[in-house]
């Protein structure tokens, strides 16, 4: 396996460590959004790790085929978290104040999150490992695409629905995430060695810490 398989991970790592000793280090106002992001912020730390980890355990799923089916199915139980957090994230923000709203929009999820995430990891699942090609796919990949797909579309239409009450700077990380999708996407389908769909979303939650409210600011307020 050539470190260049592996690039964009470890660099996605580098700099979401040192985005999380920047958050976690200071004062937060207790927001319903820091909160979310929080979760974002931990959740993409271990999907990388993750998305690492796997890479090994599948060039030597003979060896450990147990650890590889553990690692690999955590892996797309987190990429079922993170896009469900970015949904949560994306349609709590049309409710800014309202809490009880905010709050019953997590519970909904962290449901269906349940029952999603109890599919996929049952769900059957190939490997490819082959001319420094090394990657998963099958039932429960495809189900985790498709799951991530309907969230974004659901982002869409609260974000157009409520597109008024939202602040247009916190619109930017979704409307990126839309261009950037299909595109992670298509190159993936004609060169699925290289793994992005993390990396980006790694983008993604750092681009979010420069929309969320400014916590300086919030504390004086508070």
């Amino acid at each position: 396996m050539e470190l260049n398989n592996l690039f964009f991970q470890i660099s996605s790592l580098l700099y979401i460590i040192m985005l999380s000793c920047i958050y976690f280090s200071k004062k937060r106002y207790n927001s319903f959004e820091n909160k979310i992001y929080a979760y974002m912020l931990i959740s993409n730390f271990i999907g990388l790790i993750l998305d690492v980890a796997s890479i090994f355990t599948i060039i030597h799923m003979q060896e450990f085929p147990l650890l590889n089916f553990f690692i690999t199915r955590f892996y797309l139980l987190y990429l079922l978290a993170w896009v469900s957090l970015f949904t949560i994230y994306s349609i709590s923000i049309c409710y800014i104040g309202d809490r009880d709203k905010q709050n019953k929009i997590f519970k909904v999820f962290l449901w269906l999150f349940v029952i999603f995430g109890l599919v996929i990891f049952f769900s059957p699942l190939k490997y490819f490992n082959q001319n420094n090609q090394i990657y998963s796919y099958g039932v429960g990949a495809n189900v985790s695409y498709i799951i991530g797909g309907i969230y974004i579309a659901l982002c869409i239409v609260y974000t157009l629905k409520n597109i008024k009450k939202i602040k247009r700077i916190k619109c930017l990380p979704l409307i990126i995430y839309l261009f950037m999708f299909p595109l992670i996407l298509s190159i993936q389908a004609f060169n699925p060695e290289i793994l992005l769909v993390t990396s980006t979303e790694s983008f993604i939650t750092v681009l979010m810490y420069f929309t969320i409210e400014n916590p300086d600011v919030k504390m004086i307020e508070q």
